[in-house]
């Protein structure tokens, strides 16, 4: 029996998430001819606010590579090809279908992700022996640069890494150096602010969005914290939403190809703010998770986003977001909707100010709320009515 022909492999840029429209090379971590194993990382792309490394789907030699650092493309977009000497690569080129690659790179994810976890080990790891290797004035500089000492080990041949080195790398990098002009400093708007730049333009050329506002009485709320001191008041309206999500799911959608799809599992998505920007994490089934556990688990994902430690499914499948600016001291702000979904809500600070309550003038912590919806797939009168039922749960701290 003849041996099975084998077929060139490609490298594709993977589907991450829904709404993922491009996807950007960042670097390869391969040489052109380099030889490859099944599994291995061999190109970081970045789309959906996150770096995404992308996995040999066979063994063999990385024979092309069609996509430089800085390639912009769709999934399924031709990365490059992996292959043994003497395949048939024209051919390859010629019928190569973008979906069937698609489909082998979502066959593959749950070890992407494992892989995703190794990776950063063994980042840890180089970061540890270049360290070794700098001076004490070449660490001491780097951390005040934010320059990756890994990477520019990785650039510098030899045992030692100097205050000098370090000042080389940031000149070849432009890192935080002044210029002769008056441009105080000139930011690409590419990566993480690019992500964001897009995304957010998007949503408003595309969204039909509507800000309705409403106080919030959170004398109950705050008394509910007295026994649960570890929930934020930002869990709080978290599960409270969650619940209303669940009563009146008409939020919980996005439109996608000319459809309002509504979702059964309520994901709450909520923004972290990061150095460069924000990234929105994501609470599975919110709906079906106590105040504690909601409480618990949004702690591990701001952590981890801070520390740049995010899984990929922990931003993916959000149908809701919860933005809060409370901690500024912001009282009141208009979010902008995270594409494609229908609906978000803005958190403002709680305010002890004077209300009124059976007759009487009190001070009362109150709080603002502000939902921004997409008009196209609710009208104002629902909107404010499931605004105001997130109010009277919160009023009556009926979170279970």
């Amino acid at each position: 029996m003849p041996p099975c022909e084998r077929m060139p492999t490609p490298v594709a840029m993977p589907k991450l998430g829904f709404s993922m429209e491009q996807g950007t090379v960042v670097q390869w971590l391969k040489s052109a001819g380099d030889r490859v194993e099944r599994g291995e990382a061999v190109v970081l792309i970045h789309s959906e606010k996150v770096e995404y490394e992308v996995e040999a789907q066979s063994s063999g030699k990385l024979l092309r590579i069609l996509a430089e650092p800085g390639t912009e493309g769709p999934p399924g977009y031709l990365l490059g090809i992996i292959a043994e000497d003497g395949e048939d690569i024209e051919d390859f080129l010629r019928n190569y279908q973008p979906e069937a690659a698609l489909q082998e790179e979502a066959r593959a994810q749950a070890g992407a992700q494992a892989a995703a976890e190794a990776s950063t080990t063994a980042h840890a790891a180089r970061t540890e022996v270049a360290e070794a290797r700098a001076s004490p004035r070449a660490r001491k500089l780097a951390a005040e640069k934010n320059v990756d000492l890994a990477a520019l080990a990785a650039e510098l041949p030899g045992n030692r890494i100097s205050e000098d080195d370090v000042l080389r790398f940031l000149e070849r990098h432009a890192i935080g150096l002044p210029t002769a002009s008056r441009i105080l400093k000139r930011i690409p708007l590419v990566g993480l602010r690019g992500e964001i730049a897009s995304r957010m333009l998007g949503s408003w050329q595309s969204a039909a969005m509507v800000a309705l506002s409403m106080p919030v009485d959170f004398s109950a709320p705050e008394r509910l914290r007295q026994t649960a001191p570890a929930a934020s008041y930002q869990d709080i309206v978290m599960r409270a939403t969650a619940l209303e999500l669940r009563a009146d799911p008409r939020l919980n959608s996005a439109i996608r190809d000319g459809n309002i799809e509504i979702y059964d599992p309520v994901n709450i998505g909520f923004a972290v703010s990061l150095d460069d920007g924000l990234i929105v994490p994501v609470v599975r089934d919110a709906d079906r998770k106590s105040l504690a556990e909601i409480s618990s688990e949004r702690a591990v994902l701001v952590e981890a986003a801070r520390d740049g430690r995010l899984k990929l499914n922990q931003v993916q499948g959000g149908t809701f977001t919860l933005s809060s600016l409370g901690s500024y001291g912001v009282t009141v702000f208009t979010p902008i909707l995270n594409p494609p979904q229908a609906g978000i809500l803005g958190v403002g600070a709680v305010e002890h100010l004077p209300a009124v309550a059976e007759g009487k003038i009190e001070v009362r912590p109150m709080l603002t709320l502000t939902l921004v919806f997409d008009h196209r797939v609710i009208d104002g009168s629902p909107a404010a009515a499931f605004l105001k039922a997130i109010r009277e749960r919160l009023e009556r701290a009926e979170l279970d």
